[in-house]
C-alpha cells in the first residue's frame, strides 16, 4: 500500500508564497493607466486592456480560493479517525431527511 506524507509547513509556505504572487498581480492590475492614448484606437485598447484586467481579476480569486481549499485539505490531514467520523455522521444528518 503506498503512503502519502505531506509536510504541511512547507505546503502552506508555497501558498503563501503563491499569494504574494497573486497580490502583486492585484497591485500592477491596480496601477495601470485609467485610459490610453492610441489615438483613434483609443477606445479599443480600453477594451482589450479592462477585459485583461477583469480576468486577471479573476484569475487571482480563483487562485486565493484554491489556496483556502488547499489549506482546508491540509487541515483534514491532521484529523483523528474519530474526528473523521464525527464530521462525517454530521454530514450524513445535514443530507438525510
Amino acid at each position: 500500500m503506498t503512503e502519502i506524507s505531506v509536510a504541511r509547513e512547507a505546503v502552506a509556505e508555497e501558498l503563501a508564497g503563491l499569494l504574494d504572487v497573486v497580490d502583486e498581480v492585484d497591485r500592477a492590475i491596480g496601477d495601470r493607466p485609467a485610459a490610453a492614448d492610441g489615438g483613434i484606437a483609443s477606445a479599443l485598447i480600453g477594451l482589450i486592456a479592462s477585459a485583461g484586467a477583469d480576468a486577471a481579476g479573476t484569475s487571482a480569486d480563483t487562485h486565493r480560493a484554491l489556496v483556502a481549499v488547499a489549506l482546508d485539505v491540509l487541515d483534514d490531514f491532521a484529523l483523528t479517525d474519530e474526528q473523521v467520523a464525527e464530521q462525517l455522521r454530521d454530514f450524513t444528518e445535514e443530507v438525510e431527511p
